[in-house]
């Protein structure tokens, strides 16, 4: 039992079926983009900040001393065991520390 001419959909059948499911597909990549800009890895990090990964971790694990001498820490989420997620936003303020 083979397909015949009349088993085919048309272009317009195929893109009335496909549509919505490229359109959801292109709002998840849209959001998977928006949430990966917010988040770094120790990677991304290090690049972002020019240091390397040890200073990163470093940061996560001992802190670094503000101005006053406190110790802070650079705020991170661990996934998994070292692995790490760090906002721009918390990276971006661990930067200006001992600036103020």
């Amino acid at each position: 039992m083979g397909m015949t001419v009349n088993d085919l959909l048309t272009v317009g059948q195929m893109q009335n079926m496909l549509g919505p499911l490229l359109q959801e597909i292109k709002t998840l990549r849209s959001i998977a983009a928006k949430a990966s800009d917010r988040y770094f890895t120790i990677d991304e990090a290090a690049t972002y900040t020019g240091h390397c990964t040890k200073v990163v971790r470093n940061w996560i694990k001992e802190g670094k001393p503000d101005r006053g001498g406190k110790i802070v820490k650079l705020k991170a989420s661990e996934f998994a065991p070292g692995k790490y997620r760090i906002s721009k936003q918390d990276l971006d303020a661990y930067g200006r520390i001992g600036l103020d």
